[in-house]
Parts: C-alpha cells; structure tokens; sequence
C-alpha cells in the first residue's frame, strides 16, 4: 500500500521559505575611489567593500550612472555621491533651485559643501569636503549660488559663481555685507550643502 505523505498545503509551505535578501557591495581602493560593483555573494573575497543600498545598485545597473560618481569616506565607510547634476539632469526642482540649510536646523554633519558667513568681517567663505578633492572632475562644473531675501528666492540681493575645480584648490571668500536674515540658493551639484552664521 501506497504512504501517503503529510505535506502542508502550497500556501502555507511558500510563508515559511525565507527567500535571501539581494545585496550588492562597493569594492574602493585605498583613496576611497569606486572601482567595481559587486553582488553580494562574490563580495566575500574583497578586501576593500562598503554594502550599498538597492537603489544605488539600479541606479548604476540599469539607468546608467556611472562609478566614478561615487567615493567612499575610508575612515566612516559613508558613501558620498558626487557630480549629481550628472546623474539627475536637474529634473526635480529641488536640483535646480535648492536652498542650502541652515546647519542649525540639519543633521548633516559633513557636508561637501560648507558655506559660512563671519558677521565681524563680512565674509562668506565656501568650502568643499576634503575627501572631494581626490575626485577626478569631467569638463567644468560651475558654481553658482544666489544670496537672496529671507526664504524668497525671487529678491536677488548677490549672485556667486565659480568652478569646482578652484573651489578644489582653496576656499573661496567673498567680502559682503548682508543682513540679518538671508537664504543662499544653488543649482545642485552636490548632495549635501550647509549654511552656519559665524558670530565671533
């Protein structure tokens, strides 16, 4: 006579299968340089890695972005994304006009770009992350920022524009009166922009 076996039925049996989650890796050299992307079961025999999120993975995989938009801080392991305007084309409105955030009010702590302003001297200085200037630049990437009225990016009241490639080189400091409240816009290149009121 035939055993017949206990099975569960097919719906019950298709909970319990634990199906692995995709991961995929970074592998950087010893600068933090981007130089492959890897899935995650190759991953295990790569000295220099970083786990990178799905999204990034696509990005890369199907829409084209390209490895040399990416770095990786060695010292955090946080994965900065450079030369955004590449990526994007500038089509959210947040890309073309965006207003640089008070670093009162945000949780950055290491921006690519830092912007302050010294009230005593009159001066706003820009400077970009450190880890930044190892990035090889393509062609020119010019700045430009907009100091206008408080949260009213239609009242002009400076207009700044330089390359990356010489904000690479040195801060940039410009002598300006401006008053108490402002806010600075950019067309954004970069992820992450800060704005801190020096008062000495």
């Amino acid at each position: 006579m035939e055993e017949k076996l206990d099975l569960a039925p097919f719906d019950e049996w298709i909970k319990t299968v634990e199906i692995p989650e995709e991961t995929y890796f970074f592998e950087f050299d010893e600068v933090g340089n981007v130089i492959a992307l890897h899935p995650g079961f190759v991953a295990d025999t790569i000295k220099h890695k970083v786990q990178v999120d799905l999204d990034t993975a696509l990005g890369i995989y199907e829409r084209g972005e390209m490895l040399g938009h990416y770095k990786v801080e060695i010292t955090s392991g946080r994965i900065l994304k450079v030369n955004l305007a590449s990526i994007t084309g500038l089509n959210k409105i947040d890309d073309v006009l965006h207003r640089v955030i008070d670093k009162r009010w945000s949780n950055i702590t290491k921006p690519d770009i830092a912007i302050e302003y010294n009230r005593e001297e009159s001066v706003l200085t820009f400077k970009i992350n450190p880890l930044l200037k190892t990035v090889e630049w393509q062609g020119d990437q010019d700045m430009v920022f907009l100091v206008t009225a408080y949260n009213d990016p239609n009242i002009l009241q400076e207009m700044i524009s330089f390359n990356v490639n010489e904000l690479v080189k040195y801060p940039h400091r410009f002598k300006l009166e401006l008053p108490k409240k402002f806010s600075i816009y950019t067309r954004r290149i970069f992820d992450k922009y800060t704005y801190e009121d020096i008062r000495t």
